[in-house]
């Protein structure tokens, strides 16, 4: 295997990539990059560790490609995350531990598309800059099109993929993978609140508008940039839950009503707080400050829409973790503690306790999702061959 650094972020943290070369190259061997932690409150890092111990000893049918691992995609999020656990809800929400970074300032999400270049788009990000760096070298390959593999982890729900391609039989092949190491296989975002394009099958879904996850028309996220710089290219997002949920007793209307509440008072700490722009926390919270005013508006839409009121699924109640776990690490990063910060606290522990009683959720134990993406990626590579590798529970 071959190290690499290929930059660093603007807190001078390492962007680093381990090359595991061809084994038993074809005639010109295909290049597969796998980015790991573009998320940073995803916990990928186990799965990153499986994958490339396998490519280090065994690597079946990924032998002929060379596979670049990106070991951390965000190490400054990381860095934020550092202190938060995965076991339960309360750890992996934990106030001052759990850190999803604002829009602008995920790294893999300000890739520049065809335009790029107009007025006004600010400096490229040292850590994106870099990045870039290794997608370009790989992509500048017409002869062997390159395939693109994101690793994340969706907070609930199940299984599932999104691609740039309609790759055939992908579909049945991860429902066989999810079956196999006991997870099951998400049909719709039902769970998850994620924004899916069109089902091309049970589980897979094709890659939704650079604009919905970036919210700009000239950045994207690495399957956009890929597919702009060369057509030819495959990328695919593989999602593996971080928690397993029971379906949620409460109707849509009942939810709204909760959401709602707990965006009133969410804003009326967080009004008390000052300026919180200053900290990388307290900018994620600004730029999700109206999410759960949105999901509300969605929910209670959805009962107009349908004529009743449907059970709810589990997302708006993550949202609202969400929310409230940012707000309270704000108020730990700017300093408050009395009473702002007390409150900030009360609040998001009331939040997680209703949760956990209303999900009753359970997380997927690392090695557990590691052989799920390990064996996606095999399958995205080699196909029917790539069932090979998974081991039974």
């Amino acid at each position: 295997m071959e190290h690499r650094l290929l930059g660093r972020t603007e807190a001078g943290r390492p962007i680093e990539v381990l090359t595991a070369h061809a084994v038993t190259p074809a005639t010109t061997p295909r290049d597969a990059v796998v980015l790991l932690g573009a998320h940073p409150d995803e916990d990928t890092a186990w799965s990153g560790q499986v994958l490339i111990q396998r490519l280090a000893t065994d690597p079946g049918p990924l032998a002929g490609l060379t596979v670049h691992v990106v070991l951390c995609a965000d190490p400054d999020g990381a860095y934020l995350n550092r202190r938060r656990g995965g076991s339960s809800l309360a750890t992996y929400f934990l106030p001052g531990g759990y850190h999803r970074p604002a829009t602008g300032e995920q790294f893999s999400l300000q890739l520049p598309l065809p335009g790029a270049d107009a007025p006004g788009r600010r400096k490229e990000l040292a850590a994106t800059s870099a990045l870039r760096t290794l997608l370009d070298e790989v992509l500048d390959r017409p002869d062997a099109p390159p395939l693109i593999i994101d690793l994340h982890r969706c907070l609930a729900g199940g299984m599932y993929a999104m691609s740039t391609e309609r790759q055939g039989a992908l579909h049945s092949r991860l429902a066989r993978v999810a079956r196999t190491v006991g997870l099951p296989l998400e049909l719709g975002g039902e769970a998850t609140g994620d924004r899916l394009g069109p089902s091309v099958g049970a589980g897979v879904f094709l890659a939704a508008p650079a604009s919905d996850f970036t919210r700009s028309d000239v950045l994207g996220s690495p399957a956009h940039y890929a597919k702009a710089l060369n057509p030819a290219s495959t990328s695919l997002l593989i999602e593996v839950p971080t928690f397993l949920v029971d379906p949620v007793a409460c109707g849509a209307r009942e939810m709204a009503r909760w959401v709602r509440e707990t965006d009133r008072a969410v804003r009326e700490c967080r009004r008390q707080l000052g300026d919180i722009s200053r900290s990388a926390v307290g900018r994620a919270y600004l730029d999700r400050e109206d999410v759960l005013c949105a999901v509300a508006d969605e929910l209670d839409a959805s009962v107009k829409r349908d004529g009743a009121d449907a059970v709810s699924g589990p997302w708006p109640v993550f949202a609202t973790l969400r929310t409230t776990a940012q707000l309270a690490g704000t108020a730990l990063a700017v300093g408050v503690r009395r009473p702002q910060g007390e409150e900030a606290q009360a609040l998001h522990a009331r939040t997680v306790a209703w949760a956990q009683q209303a999900t009753n959720a359970r997380a997927v134990p690392q090695g557990q999702a590691a052989m799920a993406h390990l064996v996606a990626v095999a399958v995205a590579v080699a196909g029917e061959a790539g069932l090979g590798m998974v081991q039974p529970r």
